[in-house]
């Protein structure tokens, strides 16, 4: 939420019991019309241009009052300026000593005039002033980013170093053609031009600012890239110093810098106090006689006489005084702005200029090796990694869901146990077949045979494998042990596959898990970049520059409370002021840390500081939004 509509939101209940008292004189001024135009004497016709010119202006006033409602819309002082001018000498009604009904809603009509046009100073100047005040806090803390960095002294200093040589190459061209232009009225002797020249320069030296500044820093124990403790002892320490003194001139211009805005800051936070304390009730003329002298001891505006009518004396508030303190207000601004974008980043736009024809043409030599490198490196692994790791893994874990036979994890082939057993039974059917001895004892059918082979029993060849490892030599030349020896090796082969079987049916009973955790990875990486590519299109830095701004909030919310702290012992103009500003600033950067789904709630808590509430109930706010905001966005 911008400054403008901060404050016209502020001013909408003023606005609205004037619009209601308008609307009400002009009703009965109609009606009074309608009644009046029956009669031969019609008193209004006396002043028909003043009736017109006081409702046109009217309407002119309320119709850009309307537009503060709608939208962030700023007045311009210019329109204002535009609709007093008709009363720059005075009231056009009150000198009329007609007494009619008429006329004295006429009066009364011009009195609301009078009062929307004061309520529109009190938002011109209340908005430029905030205007000013916020952008000023920005380079407070970019001036303040500077102070608490050694690397950010340095690249200031390469930022600034352009515009500081051209001061002091002009500084010297100038003193040198001063003294020239007296040396050549005189006979050239060298004495006068030791005296004249050469004494002149080094006293502009020692009253140079630059050396002022490093001889205030002699006493200093640290100043900003230095920290040294009695540099004079050694020579090597006292030159060390002396090669940094450029650096603790930058500096100390920064820290002077910041005090100032510091200084700018606390009046501008004092006037908008003082505006936020004076806002009119407007329920008599007296309080537009009293917004009146308000704004004439703001602005310092002189009074011509005590009987001057307020019309005109507004006009003067106007169309001199606002523009006349503002436009101070903005010089004084303009040299405490932080640099340029051109002045900060010169050094990046030198080495673009340098390098980047060549390294253009470098570029445009070898595309087609540069074409190759990202097709391979970038187009075909993002292919890669989309149709490999995300839209596999996905159609693994649907067909898990719908339980397709031909998407089962498995490690072994779905009919491989099932063949090795049934050749295990007949490799034993035969055996016993071909060696009935075994059974002689029982009769053992086929399908009894097959239910001891299912459960792992070979007994009935096992028996003649006992006897045959006995006699393994004749065993083998008959062929009985060989052919014994096989079947043991089939029976390792299915008792092999079943332990593979169990793992295999263990693997399937958690194939959804492995389907989630193979594309888990794939889909984080996949949301991190859409996030990020969203952030980049929302014209934000990919990182959002969270660091910096997760700071700047902190701060303010520091001082939002330092304020409340201070609150029964400082100006309260002073604090109310202060309190805008940081709320507008919080409100600014905790925008850009906040989801969209939270900013109306984050407006409406940072709003509740500003109403008119007891200290205590202040702090209960700001708790509030440490313990809601806080431990999650900042």
């Amino acid at each position: 939420m911008s400054a403008s509509r901060i404050i016209n939101d502020s001013f909408q209940t003023n606005v609205k019991s004037l619009n209601e008292l308008s609307n009400s004189l002009i009703t009965d001024l109609t009606q009074l019309r309608i009644i009046q135009s029956t009669k031969i004497n019609n008193v209004g016709q006396e002043y028909p241009q003043q009736s017109e010119l006081i409702i046109i202006s009217l309407n002119k006033v309320r119709a850009i009052f309307d537009k503060t409602i709608k939208s962030e819309y700023l007045i311009n002082i210019k329109e204002i300026v535009d609709i007093l001018k008709p009363f720059a000498k005075g009231s056009i009604i009150s000198n009329l000593n007609s007494e009619t009904p008429e006329s004295k809603l006429l009066k009364k009509l011009e009195t609301q005039l009078l009062l929307y046009l004061i309520l529109s100073i009190y938002q011109i100047y209340s908005i430029n002033l905030l205007k000013v005040a916020i952008p000023l806090n920005e380079d407070h803390y970019y001036y303040e980013s500077i102070i608490n960095s050694n690397w950010r002294v340095l690249l200031y200093s390469i930022q600034q170093f352009p515009k500081n040589f051209s001061l002091m190459v002009g500084r010297i061209y100038k003193d040198f053609r001063e003294n020239l232009k007296i040396i050549s009225n005189k006979e050239w002797e060298f004495k006068f031009y030791k005296d004249s020249l050469f004494n002149s320069f080094y006293k502009n030296l020692l009253n140079s600012p630059n050396f002022q500044n490093f001889n205030r820093s002699l006493t200093l124990n640290s100043v900003g890239l230095l920290t040294t403790k009695t540099f004079y002892e050694k020579p090597i320490s006292y030159s060390y110093y002396i090669l940094q003194t450029p650096f603790v001139s930058l500096y100390n211009n920064v820290v002077t810098k910041k005090k100032s805005i510091n200084k700018i800051q606390n009046e501008n936070a004092k006037t908008l106090g003082q505006l936020i304390s004076h806002i009119p009730d407007f329920d008599s003329k007296l309080s537009a006689q009293t917004s009146i002298e308000f704004f004439e001891n703001l602005l310092n505006v002189k009074k011509v006489s005590e009987t001057t009518d307020d019309f005109e004396r507004l006009y003067k508030i106007v169309n001199s005084a606002v523009p006349a303190s503002l436009s101070s207000l903005k010089y004084q601004v303009k040299s405490l702005e932080k640099p340029s974008f051109f002045t900060r980043y010169w050094p990046s736009l030198l080495l673009s200029l340098l390098y980047g024809p060549s390294a253009i043409l470098s570029l445009y030599s070898q595309r087609d090796e540069i074409y190759q490198f990202f097709q391979k490196n970038l187009v075909e692994t993002t292919i890669g990694f989309y149709e490999n790791w995300i839209i596999t893994p996905i159609n693994n874990i649907l067909s898990t869901i719908r339980h397709d036979s031909y998407s089962e994890i498995s490690i072994t082939s779905q009919n491989s146990l099932e063949s090795d057993l049934n050749s295990l039974k007949r490799m034993v059917i035969d055996y016993i077949d071909e060696n009935p001895q075994l059974v002689k004892d029982s009769v053992l059918t086929n399908s009894q045979i097959e239910e001891l082979v299912n459960h792992g029993d070979l007994s009935p060849i096992m028996k003649d494998y006992e006897v045959d490892i006995k006699q393994p030599l004749k065993s083998i030349v008959t062929g009985k042990l060989p052919r014994n020896l096989l079947i043991q090796v089939q029976k390792t082969k299915v008792d092999g596959g079943l332990a593979i079987s169990g793992i295999d049916k263990m693997l399937k009973s958690q194939e959804l898990v492995f389907g989630f955790i193979a594309a888990s990875p794939s889909l984080i990486i996949l949301f991190y970049t859409l996030s990020a590519i969203k952030s980049f299109i929302n014209n934000e830095s990919v990182w959002k520059s969270t660091r910096e701004t997760k700071l700047i909030v902190s701060k303010s919310l520091n001082n939002i409370e330092r304020l409340l702290i201070s609150a029964e012992t400082e100006d309260i103009n002073l604090i109310n002021g202060r309190l805008l500003i940081e709320t507008i600033s919080l409100k600014n950067y905790g925008s850009k840390l906040l989801p969209k789904n939270r900013l109306v709630e984050w407006n409406r808590d940072l709003n509740d500081l500003l109403l008119n509430k007891s200290i205590d109930v202040k702090f209960h706010h700001v708790n509030r939004i440490y313990n809601v905001y806080s431990r999650k966005y900042f």
